[in-house]
């Protein structure tokens, strides 16, 4: 073998071993990775059930003053739009002593009448609104219906009655504007003819 066959046979050799080499250690550069859009899973995502909140309004009854009530009231969630409440009212029913044609006292002076009532409520309109033109608030709109018992004095009549709620959401607190209309099937009050009124307040919560 003359040297220059063998000098070449050498060098064969060793591009041989070097490219074994290199390709035993080569990794591969392309390592596709699947991204996920959004949040990881469901149970991560900031969920409400419900809100409770405090409120204070006007009650305006027919042939009476208006006066002032506070209520503690809570909403639970059934679905996207629609929602259960429940509340507890409590305030001044009248400043006088109110009586028949007889003269007989049908509600006593400064009595507290109490109603405890329940219903259902339904978003109408949801939308965002802003004062200052630098950050808005998402507010909805919702009707509701409602029945419950008010007790007053020593009577107490089924309560029906329907109203607006217009609510403004901060983060997880809210403030609500309240209105509605109400009739109370009381036999006394019947008489007196106080049974029916509107009432109007501001009430305000959180979410949970």
């Amino acid at each position: 073998m003359t040297p220059l066959i063998k000098n070449f046979c050498v060098f064969l050799s060793l591009v041989a071993v070097v490219v074994a080499d290199t390709q035993a250690e080569t990794t591969d550069i392309y390592q596709p990775r699947v991204l996920v859009a959004g949040v990881k899973k469901q149970e991560s995502i900031e969920r409400t059930n419900g809100s409770w909140g405090f409120g204070v309004g006007q009650v305006a009854q027919e042939n009476l003053t208006a006066s002032m009530a506070f209520t503690f009231g809570g909403r639970y969630f059934t679905g996207e739009r629609w929602y259960v409440l429940a509340n507890l009212q409590a305030g001044n029913f009248s400043d006088r002593v109110i009586t028949d044609s007889n003269g007989k006292v049908l509600v006593k002076k400064d009595v507290t009448s109490v109603l405890v009532n329940s219903g259902l409520g339904y978003n109408l309109m949801q939308g965002s609104a802003s004062f200052s033109g630098v950050r808005a608030y998402p507010w909805q709109l919702g009707i509701e219906a409602y029945l419950g018992e008010q007790f007053t004095g020593d009577s107490s009549g089924r309560y029906t009655g329907l109203g607006l709620s217009w609510q403004l959401i901060m983060g997880k607190r809210w403030l609500s504007l309240d209105s509605r209309t109400f009739q109370i099937n009381d036999d006394n009050l019947k008489q007196a003819k106080v049974s029916k009124g509107i009432q109007w307040g501001l009430s305000f919560g959180s979410y949970f």
